[in-house]
């Protein structure tokens, strides 16, 4: 489960950092305070490949969230076609995914055919 765990915590920075940042700065150069208190100069050729790997991010980041409920509604289907299973499964897939899938079919392989 620790895996798992720490999949959700990326998933949760990912989030974090996503829904934090606003729109391009206007103007070509921006000048911020460093850590040191020196000054950086951030030129827009910079300024567009961070804009460019945050859109890549945030693709991935609902790409994810999509296939863990895609995974979460195959399980549950499966559980109401066959007519037994628990919920919790559902759940579990919710939230690890395919890992979650992955363990409701080492339970379902030794259940009868449905």
């Amino acid at each position: 489960m620790r895996n798992g765990s720490s999949w959700f915590a990326l998933l949760l920075v990912l989030t974090l950092g996503i829904l934090c940042v606003s729109g391009p700065v206007a103007h070509a150069q921006t000048m911020q305070e460093g850590p040191t208190g020196s000054k950086l100069v951030l030129t827009q050729g910079m300024e567009n490949v961070f804009w460019h790997a945050m859109a890549i991010l945030r693709v991935a980041y609902w790409t994810m969230i999509v296939a863990h409920v895609l995974f979460a509604l195959v399980v549950l289907l499966d559980i109401r076609k066959r007519g037994e299973g628990n919920m919790l499964f559902v759940l579990l897939t919710l939230l690890t995914g395919a890992c979650g899938a992955l363990v409701y079919g080492v339970f379902r392989v030794g259940d009868k055919k449905a």
